[in-house]
């Protein structure tokens, strides 16, 4: 027998849907792809994960010739047939024409059915995912074209097998009652006068079609303020027979205790599982048909993907491009060794990975920052931060943080970084201050506490100690400070803002945040500079002058200290970490340190040779800026009264 497409199957055929020009965005944040899997990861990030206009065909209503023949094989497989011609888009990809002809080999009379009906069963009904965003939008697009001129074809066992329940319930969500449905048995086949199809929602390497999103979404509730859920939901197949993670347990508390839902979002009805999505702020899930109720959920909605190295499925990818989602893609490794096993075998989740992903997002800062990013009234004492009423007056305004805009170049447009140290010092009321990276003193003239400066060759001009009572020089190189002094010496309580801008090579920074650490304690604050280059020009490991970049810029040089956001996120997920948008390139922000840690020397060979592989071309620019929440210098400096709070300083 011939498989005939539909177009070619049919016999007439109108739109329902007219095609759309979309621009998809890439959609990624982050991802450890690369380190589990090169290969498979490089060909995501060059192939999936990229923006790009796409034209999205226009859905279209066939009809099929009259006495089109459906051999229900099992409750699975509806087999569309004419005399020689089966319609190839009923047929599972893999089937062989053995296979075929068995399914449609019939001994009994074919039921006969007059109604205009619509062919909305295929194989992979049974699969929550495929009924969401494949077959039941074909529904809702028609039902919306003809309101109640049509009958569904569905599977008989959807009203015994709980299972299927989630079927009648979507149906009856979009007001598709059981009368208007067509219920087909198993070994069974039927003729039909008037049957029809509508061709597919997704097609590859587009986004499912944004206007059939649309229609689906009309069923997506008013949530008012009060009804709100908490937003953090994680969907982790406990019960599922495919891709569960190894260490659930692991990854279940570590959630719990930054404060996610658990939900098994299969033992939810319909209606139950549109409100939580509609009313979810970011959601992880194992990468399979739990996301495919993305459809349900608010565009630019923060994504974790998990999901084993060794296995890839670009289908949800087209709902995730249409939502225009802040996705981290994390990969663990699969207990199975080929490929073609991975997609049903357990995969194991390194949790420091998932970490990764929910620093790159800004979703996992402490319980201060998450609640001044949900704007959730004012925290703390009021004390520290002025009256009840100014408080919440900088919460309502929400103009501490701020989203990078991967549309536009890369810029810091906020207030000088000296000038931003000023508003530190009046905030923050620092009592010691240290710094690597003197040169000509303008950074420590911005603090009024004791001060030491280390430089190799200081470069002063101008007087720099001001008020203060002390102020210690040391002309020399950070690494024989830290050989020849104990700072406690200095400092007995410690250091309590340390800023960073010594050589402008990733382990000197490195080795220099492991010694200054070890005199900080917890409401310390540690400031890194020169971490945000403009371009992959700027951040090369030897400076190079090109004269073709904007006079603006190309003076500017941050060398390869960009390195240390992807080593601390990797190596200290505890850490508080905000990036600041001061020009010219940029404040990296670390609070929660602790002079206890031992990880990044213990780890310190193993982290330079690692790091000292990574390219800032195939990591990404936009991945580096993203990796952390980005605050509104500006905004800080008008009304910086939540800024202790936020640093977790207060």
């Amino acid at each position: 027998m011939q498989t005939i497409r539909l177009a070619d199957f049919s016999t007439s055929s109108e739109v329902l849907i007219g095609s759309v020009v979309f621009d998809a965005p890439s959609c990624l944040v982050h991802t450890n792809f690369l380190r589990l899997n090169p290969d498979l990861g490089r060909r995501h990030l060059e192939t999936l994960y990229v923006t790009k206009t796409q034209t999205i065909p226009d859905i279209r209503l066939h009809r099929l010739p009259h006495g089109t023949l459906l051999a229900v094989h099992t409750d699975e497989d509806f087999i569309a047939y004419l005399d020689d011609r089966v319609l190839a888009d009923q047929i599972r990809p893999y089937w062989q024409a053995n296979d075929v002809k068995t399914a449609i080999e019939r001994d009994a009379k074919p039921v006969y059915i007059l109604e205009e009906a619509l062919l909305s069963a295929r194989f992979g009904l049974r699969t929550w995912g495929h009924w969401l965003s494949e077959l039941l939008p074909k529904i809702v697009c028609t039902e919306t074209a003809y309101p109640g001129r049509f009958r569904y074809i569905v599977p008989k066992t959807i009203l015994s097998d709980t299972n299927l329940r989630t079927i009648g319930q979507s149906l009856d969500a979009y007001g598709i009652g059981g009368d208007r449905l067509i219920f087909v048995d198993g070994g069974s086949t039927y003729q039909f006068a008037n049957l029809f199809a509508v061709s597919p929602i997704i097609v590859p390497h587009c986004a499912i079609h944004p206007l059939a999103v649309a229609l689906m979404r009309r069923i997506v509730p008013e949530v008012s303020g009060s009804e709100i859920s908490p937003g953090r939901v994680a969907f982790l197949r406990r019960e599922s027979s495919t891709r569960n993670i190894t260490n659930v347990d692991e990854v279940c508390s570590y959630l719990q205790a930054d404060d996610w839902g658990l939900v098994d979002i299969g033992t939810l009805d319909f209606t139950e599982q549109v409100r939580l999505l509609a009313s979810s702020t970011s959601i992880i899930s194992v990468l399979g048909s739990g996301l495919t109720g993305l459809i349900y959920a608010p565009q630019k909605i923060d994504v974790i993907t998990l999901a084993p190295s060794n296995w890839s499925d670009l289908f949800f990818f087209s709902i995730m491009q249409e939502r225009r989602v802040r996705l981290a893609d994390v990969r663990g490794i699969s207990v199975a060794s080929k490929t073609s096993d991975a997609r049903v075998h357990p995969f194991e989740l390194d949790v420091s990975a998932l970490q990764e992903a929910l620093n790159a997002l800004g979703l996992s800062t402490g319980p201060a920052v998450r609640h001044q990013m949900r704007l959730g009234g004012s925290t703390g004492d009021k004390t520290e931060m002025g009256t009840g009423s100014e408080a919440d007056s900088a919460a309502d305004k929400s103009k501490y943080f701020k989203q990078v805009n991967l549309e536009q170049p890369l810029d810091h447009k906020g207030i000088s970084y000296l000038d931003f140290f000023a508003v530190l010092n009046h905030e923050l009321k620092p009592r010691t201050y240290f710094e690597i990276g003197t040169e000509r003193g303008q950074s420590v003239r911005r603090f009024s506490c004791d001060a030491i400066c280390i430089d190799p060759h200081f470069q002063i001009n101008e007087d720099v100690i001001g008020g203060r009572r002390r102020t210690f020089m040391f002309q020399m190189r950070s690494r024989d400070f830290f050989a020849e002094h104990d700072i406690r010496n200095f400092f007995p309580d410690g250091i309590e803002i340390a800023f960073q801008d010594g050589l402008h090579h990733f382990e000197a920074l490195l080795q220099d945040f492991i010694d200054t650490e070890r005199f900080c304690h917890s409401k310390s604050l540690m400031v890194l500079h020169d971490c945000l280059p403009l371009n992959e020009r700027m951040a090369e490991r030897d400076y190079r002058l090109d004269e073709t970049e904007d006079p603006l810029t190309r003076g500017h040089w941050t060398g390869d200290v960009w390195r240390i956001i992807p080593i601390l996120q990797k190596f200290r997920p505890e850490l508080h970490i905000f990036f600041v948008d001061c020009p010219p390139t940029g404040l990296v922000l670390c609070s929660n340190l602790n002079r206890y840690s031992t990880v990044l020397s213990d780890n310190h060979d193993q982290i330079v040779n690692q790091f000292r592989e990574l390219s800032l071309s195939v990591w990404g620019l936009y991945t580096l800026w993203r990796a952390f929440p980005m605050l509104d210098s500006t905004a800080i400096a008008r009304e910086p009264q939540l800024l202790p709070v936020l640093l977790g300083l207060g």
